[in-house]
């Protein structure tokens, strides 16, 4: 069964927030606050198994920043997360909450936690 995933940034999408966090991520990683681009992404470019995931996955994959997030949904969460719609209610369940994404420590982490709970 084909299943609407959501992942949520926790960044805005306007220019200047993309570029800061761009910057941010560069100088200071450790303290960047997005830990699902941080697994994502290097410095400048999606990691090449993160593309393959995306790529491969039977499921449709939609990419949010959070501004865009709580203009559609209506909603403030904590950021960032991955959730899921359930088709018959429209409601999003959370799969992976910002909590969860603190304890992981790579994207090959992320794969296997995401491939468990879809």
């Amino acid at each position: 069964m084909r299943k609407e995933i959501i992942f949520v940034y926790n960044a805005k999408s306007n220019a200047i927030s993309k570029y800061l966090d761009f910057a941010h991520k560069i100088i200071s990683p450790s303290t960047y606050t997005c830990d699902l681009c941080s697994l994502t992404h290097g410095n400048f470019e999606e990691r090449k198994i993160w593309t393959e995931y995306r790529k491969n996955s039977i499921h449709e994959l939609k990419f949010l920043y959070k501004d865009e997030y709580e203009k559609n949904y209506k909603k403030k969460q904590e950021y960032p997360f991955i959730g899921q719609v359930i088709k018959t209610s429209s409601e999003l369940e959370i799969l992976i909450d910002a909590k969860t994404f603190k304890k992981i420590g790579s994207i090959e982490e992320l794969i296997t936690l995401l491939n468990k709970k879809k």
